[in-house]
């Protein structure tokens, strides 16, 4: 039953996300704020997409990485979605391109290859952790195991800075302009100055907040 829940969610997720790429921005309906049934429903299919979204993210970049790895790849989405030099939406940000010849940011999204998740069981774990990624990013930590938690969290302020990755045996020119992180399993993570210094004022003294916390990494990371 639980596999049959997360499939639906998948399916819907996809469906959404779909449905809302093929659609021009400016003709993408909203709903009136006076019909509150209408705005928890919008709510929660959002919700479900961005949480789908990283979940497919996870799945197609990260899923043979080590714990830390698949969290550091999603903060990297994360903190991409927190700089106005990305879409303000995981789905924007893991999709971006994919409609266009110029390309994607992610492989996966334009490589004319079905995007489903052919192992199901591995999609499942990476939507449990999709999930608990975004729920301890926004302090809701109910139901998460505490080792878990501590995990996450200390792997979202060790990267809390982190705009950029690529395997560690290819050597993309973008590289060499930017900050080295760390490499976690066969990423290697980077900081973008032009990314980082995009990202509003409230939100940037948030992140260096939190670089701040994560100890020396944390204070590498804001040698910008």
């Amino acid at each position: 039953m639980r596999v049959w829940r997360l499939l639906t969610s998948f399916l819907f997720g996809v469906g959404m996300v779909l449905s809302v790429l093929a659609v021009p921005a400016a003709a993408r309906p909203s709903l009136p704020v006076t019909f509150k049934v209408g705005e928890r429903l919008a709510a929660a299919g959002k919700a479900a997409m961005e949480r789908t979204c990283l979940a497919l993210a996870l799945y197609h970049e990260a899923r043979g990485e080590p714990l830390v790895g698949q969290i550091a790849v999603a903060a990297t989405i994360l903190n991409r979605v927190a700089s106005r030099a990305y879409p303000d939406s995981i789905c924007g940000v893991v999709f971006e391109g994919a409609l266009k010849p110029t390309g994607c940011q992610f492989t996966f999204a334009c490589d004319r290859r079905s995007d489903w998740p052919r192992n199901l069981p591995i999609y499942v774990r990476m939507h449990r952790l999709a999930g608990q990624i975004l729920a301890v990013s926004r302090g809701e930590t109910s139901g998460i195991p505490e080792a878990r938690q501590a995990l996450i969290r200390a792997t979202l302020h060790r990267f809390v800075l982190s705009t950029h990755y690529h395997r560690h045996d290819v050597y993309p020119a973008w590289s060499r302009r930017m900050g080295r992180i760390a490499r976690i399993g066969n990423h290697v993570f980077f900081r973008s100055q032009r990314v980082l210094r995009r990202i509003p004022d409230a939100q940037r003294l948030t992140l260096l907040g939190l670089a701040a916390l994560s100890g020396p990494a944390g204070l590498e990371s804001r040698e910008l």
